[in-house]
């Protein structure tokens, strides 16, 4: 990721119990780069979704992510830790939006 502020993550060696939780929040990040817009979610391996428009950006990412939580609930994959708003504004250059995505997973 081209817009970490440093080597290491705030919340890199946090774990999450995915017993104490049925609602889990997923936060959808996007970010501003040259000229294009970059989103993600931290905590997921994924490729960045990439687009000049910041709604265009923000859909893909959503569509996305939608089809991710899908995928790990049925394969009973887990959750990783998420960052709050603040860890991921520290951990991360020019961010513009953070979009936060409830999940049911019980």
């Amino acid at each position: 990721m081209a817009f970490k502020k440093q080597d290491k993550f705030i919340f890199e060696d946090v774990t999450i119990n995915q017993n104490t939780s049925d609602v889990i929040s997923v936060p959808l990040v996007i970010v501003k780069g040259t000229n294009k817009y970059q989103g993600f979610v931290p905590g997921f391996v994924m490729k960045d979704i990439v687009s000049e428009d910041l709604e265009d950006c923000k859909q893909k990412l959503i569509e996305h992510t939608k089809n991710l939580i899908k995928t790990r609930i049925k394969n009973n994959q887990g959750f990783p830790f998420f960052p709050t708003n603040e860890e991921i504004k520290q951990d991360f250059k020019n961010v513009v939006l953070i979009k936060r995505m409830n999940v049911k997973v019980r």
